[in-house]
């Protein structure tokens, strides 16, 4: 499916490709993947040893696990603030098992208190002075503000602070925030539906973004 954005800008939702005109345009992940290129390898990467297989495979079972998760999260949360959710259908989990409804009815609740009014849902931006694209999960009449399912940790909060510091300019260049905010906001959830609001600064998180999108750029250039 093609959402439009603009008279010349596409994202394929399938493909998770954005494209201004016929030429793809590099996305928020794609750049902030970047830092993880010059990060050295693990010693044992390269050697013939079956102990390597043993020891990541377990591994991405979790990641597998917890990416279908997030994405559970994210497609349940984006219909309740749409309105097109009723939660008193959502089954009861069973005890100890990942439970969407209080994630849902506590994320409904955090809405209602922080008064959050939604100027975008889910919505591909693209930045003309910049060249790149990406999709907030919401647009405040402040901020974008990001809804994660991984725990707040040193590096998870790094990685965000740097991820909504890119969906701030692409908001401000859109017209959908009338200025640059001083911070941005991500929310993470349990699987139990613990909600942990995370405050980050948007300068900071620019100057790290705007080195990983030059970085890219100059590895990308033809």
């Amino acid at each position: 499916m093609i959402a439009q954005s603009g008279p010349k800008f596409t994202y394929d939702d399938d493909k998770h490709e954005y494209r201004f005109g016929s030429e793809i345009v590099p996305g928020i992940s794609e750049i902030t993947n970047r830092q993880h290129k010059f990060l050295p390898l693990p010693k044992n990467i390269l050697q013939d040893d079956e102990s390597w297989i043993g020891h990541i495979a377990p591994r991405l079972r979790v990641l597998k696990n917890k990416v279908a998760w997030g994405k559970t999260v994210h497609v349940y949360t984006e219909m309740l603030d749409r309105d097109r959710l009723d939660i008193a259908a959502i089954p009861v989990a069973a005890e100890g098992a990942p439970n969407i409804r209080a994630v849902v009815e506590n994320w409904a609740e955090i809405c209602h208190l922080e008064l959050y009014f939604w100027l975008a849902i889910e919505k591909p931006l693209y930045s003309n002075k910049y060249h790149y694209a990406g999709t907030a999960d919401r647009i405040t009449t402040m901020e974008p503000i990001e809804i994660k399912t991984s725990l707040p940790s040193k590096q998870v909060d790094r990685a965000v602070e740097v991820q909504l510091a890119a969906q701030a300019q692409l908001a401000y260049e859109n017209e959908l925030i009338e200025e640059l905010p001083e911070k941005t906001i991500s929310w993470h959830v349990t699987e139990q539906g613990k909600w942990t609001k995370k405050i980050h600064d948007f300068e900071a998180g620019w100057n790290i973004f705007m080195c990983l999108l030059t970085a890219n750029n100059y590895f990308n250039r033809g």
